[in-house]
């Protein structure tokens, strides 16, 4: 606000006046368009916008930035696993979105695992198992030849307990024990894998999901009825 007054000591009655906005809004970041599934080298084609057309960018890959922001964006060595694209906006007052606008993939290319399914003593769904509660089961299956001792994904094989009249997929929510501490073992004479599952004897009267995972992300199950 500007006011004048003259020798005579009159003031002007209406001083002059501006007025101005600090901005201190974050812009806002949406990915809009995306590849289906980027591989572990190559480029990346990703469109984005901004809640303020006054916005620059900043664009980076798990976290690492890149040197510019055009689309489409390249890389290379990607590991298997979890990768992400992540846009940042940053406005002409310098304000930066809170959360990056996020575009995550997996990639695995990891051969899959010939599976051939249970071996007995465990029949293939649909047939419920009984074993009775609190025995060790040995659990067999062949991945056509020897594949380490590592085919599991981290955290199983796993169980869960269902509704003995259930045929519904689970995922496991308690992670197995297996009996002794052998773990997972391999018989090259059968070209068996034997795992050896300790079940509770609180399971008595109770039907369980037994759940594997492999390192190829593929999942194996047998259903299981305890009597006591």
């Amino acid at each position: 606000t500007v006011r004048a007054i003259d020798a005579a000591g009159n003031a002007d009655a209406t001083p002059a006046t501006h007025t101005w906005t600090i901005d201190t809004s974050a812009p806002q970041t949406t990915i809009t368009s995306q590849p289906a599934n980027p591989s572990t080298s190559g480029s990346a084609s990703f469109s984005f916008t901004s809640s303020e057309a006054s916005s620059s960018f900043e664009c980076s890959l798990d976290n690492s930035p890149f040197a510019t922001c055009a689309s489409p964006q390249s890389y290379s060595g990607l590991t298997d696993g979890s990768h992400s694209f992540a846009v940042r906006a940053i406005d002409a007052a310098g304000n930066a979105d809170a959360t990056p606008a996020t575009y995550a993939w997996t990639i695995n290319t990891s051969t899959a695992y010939n599976w051939s399914g249970f071996f007995q003593p465990v029949d293939n769904l649909p047939t419920l198992n009984l074993v009775k509660a609190g025995s060790a089961i040995p659990v067999k299956f062949s991945l056509s030849g020897y594949q380490g001792l590592t085919i599991f994904k981290l955290g199983y094989p796993k169980s869960e307990a269902i509704a003995c009249s259930s045929t519904a997929p689970v995922l496991g929510i308690e992670e197995t024990v297996s009996a002794g501490s052998s773990g997972l073992t391999y018989d090259v004479a059968s070209d068996h894998y034997v795992y050896v599952w300790k079940t509770d004897k609180g399971w008595a009267n109770t039907c369980r999901q037994f759940v594997i995972q492999l390192a190829d992300g593929s999942y194996h199950r047998a259903n299981f009825k305890f009597s006591k």
